[in-house]
């Protein structure tokens, strides 16, 4: 780990209540490739909030927090509802690793 000083400066964009992603990942067995069960969060006070809840409902199972670095309706397209419709926005992982990647 690098931590260089900075001055401080505003940013360009800021999202104030953004959606955040989570990922439990769970494996069956050795040989079986891993299950993945995903949820986005919206209206969470802060990452605290989504990485406690992420906590109490991973069961043992492996997690990722993420949170959407755009401003993504949730759960609509063209204004109606579209539950199961994949969600487009690009993730920052905060929390966790995914168990697919080559190890670092």
């Amino acid at each position: 780990m690098q931590v260089t000083s900075t001055p401080h400066s505003e940013a360009h964009f800021c999202l104030d209540r953004p959606v955040y992603r989570v990922n439990f990942w769970s494996r069956v067995s050795a040989d079986v490739g891993w299950n993945l069960e995903a949820f986005s969060i919206s209206d969470a006070v802060d990452v605290h909030e989504v990485c406690a809840w992420a906590a109490q409902n991973a069961h043992g199972r492996r997690l990722e927090v993420f949170v959407e670095s755009e401003d993504e309706p949730t759960g609509l397209v063209d204004g109606t509802t579209a539950p199961g419709t994949p969600r487009r926005a690009s993730l920052v992982r905060l929390v966790g690793s995914n168990p697919n990647a080559p190890e670092a």
